[in-house]
C-alpha cells in the first residue's frame, strides 16, 4: 500500500511539475528534428489532417517534427493518466469495494483532468483544452480497467486454489 502511495503521489507530481512549466521549456520539436523523420512526409501521414484545439493538425501545417509532437504529447497524456486510475484504483481497493473504488476513480481523475486543464489555460504558453481532459479521462479509465481486470483474475485465482485445497482436504 506505502508503495502504490508513493508511485501515484510521484505521478501526480510529474504531471503537475510538467504542466507549471511553459511550453517552449518542453517543445520536442528540436529534438525530433534532428532525427531522421523527414521520409515520414512521403508515407499516408502526409494525407492525415485535422483542427485540435482550434489549430490545424498535419504535415503540412506544422511540419514532419510538429506533426509527431503532437501525437507523442496525446499519448502521454493518455499513459500518464491511465497510472493514475490503475495506481488510485488499487490504492482505494484497500479500503472499499473494487466497484466503488472504480467509480470514485474514475470521478476523481476527471476533476483532476479539469483542475489540471484549469491550470494550463492561465499558465503562460500553454492551452487548456477540453480535449485534453477527454484524453486524460479515457486513459483514467484504461488504467481502471487493467487494474479491475487484474484484481478480478487474482481473485478468482484465489478462490480456485481455495477450491482444490478444500477437494484435496475433503478426500
Amino acid at each position: 500500500m506505502l508503495l502504490t502511495t508513493a508511485l501515484l503521489l510521484g505521478v501526480i507530481g510529474l504531471i503537475f511539475y510538467s504542466t507549471s512549466q511553459p511550453y517552449s521549456h518542453q517543445d520536442l520539436r528540436p529534438t525530433l528534428n534532428k532525427l531522421p523523420i523527414h521520409w515520414l512526409e512521403n508515407t499516408f501521414l502526409s494525407r492525415i489532417s485535422f483542427t485540435y484545439g482550434g489549430y490545424e493538425r498535419s504535415i503540412e501545417a506544422s511540419g514532419v517534427a510538429g506533426f509527431l509532437e503532437f501525437f507523442i504529447r496525446k499519448a502521454s497524456h493518455l499513459t500518464v493518466f491511465a497510472a493514475i486510475g490503475f495506481l488510485a484504483t488499487r490504492l482505494l481497493a484497500f479500503f472499499v469495494s473494487v466497484r466503488w473504488a472504480a467509480l470514485i476513480t474514475l470521478i476523481t481523475v476527471f476533476t483532476y483532468a479539469c483542475i489540471d486543464e484549469l491550470r494550463q489555460y492561465f499558465s503562460e504558453d500553454r492551452q487548456g483544452l477540453i480535449g485534453d481532459v477527454i484524453i486524460d479521462t479515457v486513459g483514467g479509465a484504461i488504467g481502471i480497467l487493467f487494474m479491475v481486470g487484474w484484481l478480478s483474475w487474482r481473485s478468482n485465482r484465489r478462490k480456485k486454489r481455495i477450491r482444490n485445497n478444500n477437494r484435496r482436504s475433503a478426500s
